[in-house]
């Protein structure tokens, strides 16, 4: 370059201008959560010296596997960013996943792939493929629930500590030809509850192309077949002291995913005296036979509900 042409790219150049950018290799190694070594999911969060951790792995570890210090709620958002922008080959793509999809649809891809796999809430098992996982609960956890299907479904269970969190048994039921799965914990003084459909939404039906992948099976159109076939359940309780039902709620059902779904998908009751009152306390007995005065804390109530399925198609889609 001429002395002439040089003076001019100077005049062109700002000050703090970035003249050359770390090559490729080099920044996916920046985007690498240090626990699972895959490309970290948003939100990134860090801990208290700045190392990051992707969301799948930070639920369940306190401390940077790195440096031991303790992670923080802030976030990286310029990583997050340039995740977003990438495009990235599905997790599951050892177990047949051929899917690549862009950053920012990443997370709802890995939620309905019909690869993924699922981690059992109760014994931290991994189950794949996805339709397994009733038949590893009625196995493994002796699961009850309905193989037929009903009007009204119930769902009952006993409970001894109203303050500390607790999951209790899933509990399964059949409607319209597909398993459901109903869960039920205690979670920050709040009853949850919530259904979640048992299929792999990105596999094409038998009649659609001869039941193989297509450019059809994209994300996109997953999305779309899922809203053409909508489920939503409709949750009861009552009180064997009222002759109405003390609640009711309507909530939308999705695909079974790992961890929780979010809130607007789930049934949140306070504890409260509210909710203790369409609870019915079981009798104690002492060791000599005779009823002991429990602490409200200690003592046991049995419980119920019940819940029906509707199913509501849009063929204007």
């Amino acid at each position: 370059m001429s002395s002439e042409n040089k003076s001019k790219d100077r005049l062109k150049t700002s000050p703090g201008e970035i003249k050359t950018l770390p090559t490729s290799e080099e920044i996916l190694k920046l985007l690498e959560c240090p626990c699972c070594l895959e490309p970290p999911v948003p939100p990134i969060k860090t801990c208290s010296t700045g190392h990051i951790i992707c969301s799948f792995c930070r639920p369940r570890l306190t401390r940077c596997a790195i440096c031991r210090e303790p992670y923080t709620d802030c976030r990286n958002f310029p990583l997050e960013a340039i995740f977003n922008g990438c495009t990235i080959a599905c997790k599951f793509w050892g177990r047949g996943c051929h899917q690549i999809v862009s950053g920012d649809k990443f997370v709802e891809h890995v939620k309905i792939c019909q690869y993924r796999t699922l981690c059992c809430s109760h014994c931290h098992d991994t189950v794949s493929p996805v339709e397994k996982y009733v038949e590893h609960l009625k196995e493994k956890h002796e699961a009850i629930g309905y193989d037929t299907e009903q009007e009204v479904y119930t769902y009952k269970n006993c409970v001894s500590d109203l303050y500390n969190d607790s999951r209790f048994p899933d509990q399964y039921a059949i409607f319209d030809g597909r398993y459901f799965i109903i869960s039920v914990q205690i979670r920050s003084q709040f009853l949850n509850i919530w259904l979640s459909i048992v299929e792999n939404l990105s596999t094409l039906p038998a009649d659609y192309k001869n039941g193989e992948n297509s450019e059809e099976n994209s994300l996109e159109e997953i999305k779309k077949r899922a809203e053409r076939s909508h489920y939503s359940a409709v949750i009861t309780i009552s009180s064997e002291t009222l002759p109405v039902p003390v609640a009711v709620w309507s909530i939308p059902i999705y695909p079974l995913q790992n961890g929780e779904p979010d809130s607007a998908l789930i049934v949140n009751i306070p504890i409260n005296p509210t909710f203790r009152g369409f609870l019915t306390p079981l009798e104690s007995t002492s060791n000599d036979g005779e009823e002991s005065a429990a602490s409200d804390g200690l003592r046991k109530y049995s419980w119920s509900f019940t819940y029906s399925f509707s199913k509501v198609i849009d063929d204007k889609q």
